[in-house]
């Protein structure tokens, strides 16, 4: 199993796909149907797998996870950056404003 790099539109796209309701487990179920695939970048999993993905083990999930987090480039230091910079930002404030 390999794990491609998402574009920004496959990624806003999987977001954009689930309500309100969606749980972190739908988004990174979500995330590994599109990304997880073979060495010629072939998806592995269809969404109709959605239940296959959510009963693999713990551990694989974990390291799938964090090799799209890698490959995205969300170290632990640049989320840890994410969440300082969310803290800092003004309640109300956009860069449009």
């Amino acid at each position: 199993m390999f794990v491609k790099r998402l574009t920004a539109r496959e990624r806003l796209n999987t977001i954009d796909d689930f309500d309100d309701d969606a749980t972190l487990v739908d988004h990174t179920v979500g995330m590994l149907t599109i990304g997880v695939c073979d060495k010629d970048g072939t998806a592995i999993f269809t969404a109709d797998d959605a239940d296959v993905i959510a009963g693999l083990d713990s551990a694989v999930i974990q390291r799938l996870t964090k090799a799209f987090q890698d490959g995205a480039g969300m170290t632990a230091e640049v989320q840890e950056q994410l969440a300082k910079n969310s803290e800092t930002v003004p309640a109300g404030s956009s860069p449009s404003s």
